[in-house]
């Protein structure tokens, strides 16, 4: 779970556009420490997981939820953080199930003979 929670937090700032040095800035520590941080090569303390969320602007449960989940579940979290970068407005955990369902019909389907 740690990986993939690792894996979510650096997609989250990458497709927010926000650099290392950002987020080493906000939690006052050089940008080395936060790379060894998000590659897990140094443990990351619960505080600082907080302030990485809240400069985020992700909510904490929400990004465990989704570290914790397979593939398809992170996909469909990565879909809707594209469509609303600031988790936790709204209901994102009604629209990723929906989306979930959605990537299990297509998988689940039969594939049509286009002979």
């Amino acid at each position: 779970m740690v990986k993939h929670l690792l894996e979510t937090i650096r997609n989250i700032r990458t497709f927010q556009h926000i650099s290392q040095q950002n987020i080493a800035d906000h939690l006052e520590i050089t940008q080395s420490s936060y790379a060894k941080m998000e590659r897990g090569q140094s443990k990351m303390s619960v505080e600082m997981l907080l302030k990485i969320c809240e400069y985020l602007s992700i909510n904490p449960s929400n990004l465990l939820a989704f570290a914790g989940n397979d593939a398809s579940s992170r996909f469909a979290f990565y879909r809707v953080l594209a469509k609303s970068p600031i988790v936790g407005d709204g209901d994102p955990i009604s629209e990723i199930r929906n989306l979930i369902q959605e990537l299990k019909s297509k998988v689940d389907s039969p594939k049509s003979d286009a002979n």
